[in-house]
């Protein structure tokens, strides 16, 4: 059963690796929690021509994906490429339970064609709560409860038979759930850390970050190969460049100074174009960023990575 949390805690992850999103912070202190920032675009077409889930049924012909809405039935070509846990493999290695990402081509009145079927390594994710050691204790975050709508309530004031005024829907805002239930990671010297292209060590994860870790399980403990990071993070313009120091000041209304480094990872995100590396000569005062950074308190924080908006 719990190896089974484990795995559908979070089965998406390699859809999951393919966004890129700006983020910001709540506040500037170290109490702040890193949070996403603002509402996405939607799904893009890659998103919408992939379902995840569990195996429901599997032959050499089909497959059958049990998902929140119900049961999604692709078809199965020899063209259909298969990956089990990262490695290339055959219809036969996928078996009923195991969770499952299909990437799937549709079909005109007919059941859509499966293009690959992956099932992904072990992996959670979560708030980290403790480290010790070699072990970090995460509690895993559910996804706020979104209330349904509300009719709203009858012009006050008014007597049974009276004229009502007409019925809107009300949406009060998401609820945020209480943590979900701790799990936790094992590291060692194989262990990689990763944040947006920044590549880190063990003394990079504080409590409060967001972590993803994937790897194998043993007993209660997943053994992380991988672990990629969100630091506290900010969304703002450049308000200076003096001796090395970048000044940000945030759309929450803050001010950060931060320090970069021979690690610190450059993107450049053109507006009508794909995204690259770039170098800290792409940062200039009145630049848009989204910045990922470790707080420090009495002098310039960290500078992991910055990501440079251009053609806005």
């Amino acid at each position: 059963m719990k190896k089974t949390q484990l795995w559908t805690s979070a089965v998406a992850l390699v859809v999951a690796l393919l966004f890129g999103a700006g983020l910001v912070c709540l506040a500037a202190d170290q109490s702040a929690q890193p949070q996403w920032w603002g509402k996405g675009p939607g799904k893009k077409l890659i998103d919408k021509l992939t379902v995840q889930g569990t195996v429901a049924n599997i032959s050499p012909a089909n497959i059958d994906v049990q998902t929140p809405e119900g049961i999604k039935k692709f078809t199965v070509t020899p063209q259909t490429r298969v990956m089990v846990r990262g490695q290339k493999a055959t219809i036969a290695d996928v078996k009923v339970g195991d969770p499952v990402i299909v990437r799937f081509q549709p079909v005109p009145n007919g059941v859509p064609i499966a293009r690959l079927i992956a099932v992904p390594k072990p992996w959670i994710s979560g708030r980290i709560t403790a480290i010790n050691g070699n072990v970090i204790t995460v509690a895993e975050m559910p996804k706020p409860v979104e209330p349904k709508p509300q009719p709203a309530a009858a012009r006050p004031g008014a007597k049974p038979g009276m004229h009502r005024l007409p019925a809107r829907n009300v949406q009060p805002p998401a609820q945020r759930p209480a943590p979900g239930p701790e799990r936790q990671i094992r590291v060692t010297d194989q262990t990689k850390y990763t944040s947006r292209g920044y590549v880190g060590t063990l003394a990079d994860l504080r409590v409060g970050y967001f972590v993803r870790a994937q790897g194998t399980l043993e007993g209660d403990q997943l053994v992380a190969e991988q672990i990629e990071f969100l630091p506290m993070v900010a969304k703002g313009t450049v308000t200076a460049i003096e001796n090395g120091i970048i000044t940000v000041k945030a759309v929450r209304q803050f001010t950060v100074n931060l320090q970069p480094s021979d690690k610190t990872v450059v993107w450049v995100k053109p507006r009508v174009a794909p995204n690259k590396r770039g170098t800290l000569d792409d940062v200039k005062v009145g630049s848009p960023v989204d910045v990922g950074f470790h707080p420090a308190d009495g002098r310039p924080s960290p500078l992991l990575w910055i990501a440079v908006y251009t053609g806005m």
